[in-house]
């Protein structure tokens, strides 16, 4: 991207996975700024004090050295273990964010999802939308689901399981 070209919005709390606080920023161009100060100012209004005094705490989290990175490598470790598993088959990769499109062994009918329609495209047939962050309790049944259509052997998918820190299935 060209810096002098591009408007970029940036919403951190996205990077850190929170529900609750949210701010974004945006890098802007000058030539554009004044104009888009204006435009931001009186469409979104003003944040909470709770919402400002996370945004700090949350940058200054993000600059740290360690970051974000447990949770990437979390995400990370997840997204192997499904795909290893071929409870996933992600023809895209999930290569900037713990969302990824893919195909799973289980009917998307028998799934609470958001295929393409949700999204204004058409040109990823039988993609549905996989949070990699999914609650646990929300993503054991996927796998019990995924792992009795595809077969797989139940000491394998406990072990690995553990690894990802998803509690075993019987608990």
């Amino acid at each position: 991207m060209l810096p002098g070209q591009t408007i970029r919005n940036v919403c951190p709390t996205k990077s850190v996975a929170i529900h609750g606080p949210r701010f974004a920023y945006a890098l802007v161009p000058q030539e554009f700024y004044e104009e888009l100060r204006y435009c931001y100012a009186n469409t979104a209004g003003s944040g909470s004090a709770y919402d400002r005094a996370a945004a700090f705490g949350i940058m200054e989290y993000l600059n740290s050295r360690l970051s974000n990175s447990r949770l990437v490598a979390l995400i990370q470790a997840r997204h192997e273990l499904l795909r290893v598993a071929a409870f996933i088959d992600d023809p895209i990769g999930a290569e900037a964010s713990y969302f990824c499109f893919v195909r799973t062994p289980v009917d998307p009918q028998h799934l609470i999802v958001m295929d393409q329609r949700f999204f204004d495209v058409d040109c990823f047939p039988g993609l549905i939308r996989m949070n990699l962050l999914l609650p646990k309790q929300t993503l054991v049944p996927f796998i019990r689901l995924a792992a009795i259509v595809r077969d797989t052997d139940e000491e394998w998918l406990q072990s690995n399981l553990v690894r990802v820190g998803i509690v075993p299935l019987g608990s």
